[in-house]
């Protein structure tokens, strides 16, 4: 059975086009899920780390009156137990500020969209 964890939580009111997690340490295999919100910007949003994993991005949804993006990405392997970083990207809009917050879960066998059974925004 799959047990969700959170990982970190961050958030910030600086202009920008990257945005970093703080520290955090995953067990090894947790499948890290991240969610952004990024306040003014539509930018396509991408996430890295700083253990070289890359992320899909498995959802989208935009606030048309302020151009508030949500953002919701998996990962594309399991992690390791080192400390590492989660970095948001929006470069071509930079955003007005950043939520984000990395979630580990532990007990899958799949990993990136595969992951994945069921979305909606």
């Amino acid at each position: 059975m799959a047990a969700v964890l959170l990982g970190t939580s961050d958030k910030g009111t600086t202009d920008g086009t990257s945005f970093v997690s703080t520290a955090f340490t995953p067990v090894a295999d947790d499948l890290l899920v991240v969610a952004v919100i990024a306040t003014a910007t539509v930018a396509a949003g991408s996430l890295s780390n700083s253990q070289g994993t890359t992320f899909t991005k498995f959802a989208t949804a935009t606030k048309a009156a302020g151009a508030d993006t949500l953002y919701f990405f998996v990962a594309d392997g399991f992690s390791t137990a080192v400390s590492q970083t989660c970095t948001f990207d929006c470069t071509g809009d930079a955003a007005t500020g950043f939520g984000m917050t990395v979630f580990r879960v532990s007990g899958l066998s799949r990993v990136g969209a595969s992951a994945i059974r069921q979305k909606g925004v």
